[in-house]
């Protein structure tokens, strides 16, 4: 069984139709509650932003006393600090997992009983529309390189509970969805000693994102310092650096591309 950590919200992006509002919502909520129901999930940690938040689940009509979910006032937007002081704090030695808001839990996660400890394990963004659910499905970005294939197109993280060491947790502070942001996790991850692998079609989440607006976040790119800078700052450079050599790429606010990424794998040990 797994623990899910995760932010319920209400979608409220600025300078957006309502209607494109409304169908948001309605993926974001269809994923809260495909995961709730979900048979391999124990509890969904929803670790809200305010009361709000919570009477807004509630108008969606998901219980507060649903069996499965845990309530935790966590008072602010969730950065990956958060998810792993959360893991450490109430869940040792437990299989935790993140995923963004907008990614429904498939299969394989019934087959986590014995994670390592120094191991984490990289969600990609399946479409479930698209996926042809091969080792190498192209259904987001992948590259072969001569080290293995690679993606740096990361929605969700799963670690056991207890096993995040406190030099990773106080560089993550920072939230998710800013663009590079699992990019810069990743690369926190490695240089902390963390094996980072993506099971790619083994632990499988289907992204539910077909109504495309987006929250303002996606405007700057977080670099590994922390740091931002505006969205064509690193588009430019994506853009340019298509001849290099993989050594010589970046990914997301200018990692390096092996750093920043995670290598595709087809087994959990």
């Amino acid at each position: 069984m797994i623990h899910l950590i995760t932010q319920f919200y209400k979608v409220n992006y600025q300078d957006q139709p309502d209607n494109l509002i409304k169908q948001r919502q309605e993926e974001i909520t269809k994923c809260f509650k495909s995961n709730l129901e979900h048979p391999t999930v124990e509890k969904v940690h929803f670790l809200y932003e305010s009361e709000d938040d919570v009477n807004f689940m509630i108008q969606e009509g998901i219980s507060k006393e649903h069996p499965k979910l845990i309530l935790h006032n966590l008072g602010h937007r969730l950065t990956y600090s958060d998810v792993y002081s959360y893991g450490n704090s109430y869940l040792k030695d437990k299989v935790c997992v993140y995923a963004h808001s907008d990614m429904m839990l498939d299969y394989g996660f019934d087959k986590l009983s014995n994670m390592k400890s120094n191991r984490v394990f990289c969600l990609t963004a399946h479409n479930p529309n698209t996926c042809n659910r091969t080792f190498k499905c192209n259904c987001v970005r992948q590259f072969v390189t001569p080290k293995g294939i690679f993606t740096p197109t990361i929605d969700g993280i799963v670690f056991k509970g207890g096993f995040i060491n406190e030099e990773v947790i106080n560089k993550s502070n920072h939230i998710m969805h800013r663009m590079g942001s699992e990019n810069r996790m990743v690369a926190i991850l490695k240089n902390a000693g963390y094996t980072v692998v993506c099971p790619n079609n083994i632990l499988f989440a289907k992204h539910i994102h077909f109504v495309k607006i987006f929250a303002k976040q996606h405007n700057t790119w977080i670099e590994l310092s922390g740091e931002c800078k505006p969205l064509e700052y690193y588009q430019n450079i994506h853009r340019e650096q298509y001849r290099l050599s993989y050594d010589k790429k970046i990914v997301g606010g200018g990692i390096p591309f092996y750093l920043g990424t995670a290598k595709l794998v087809g087994e959990l040990n």
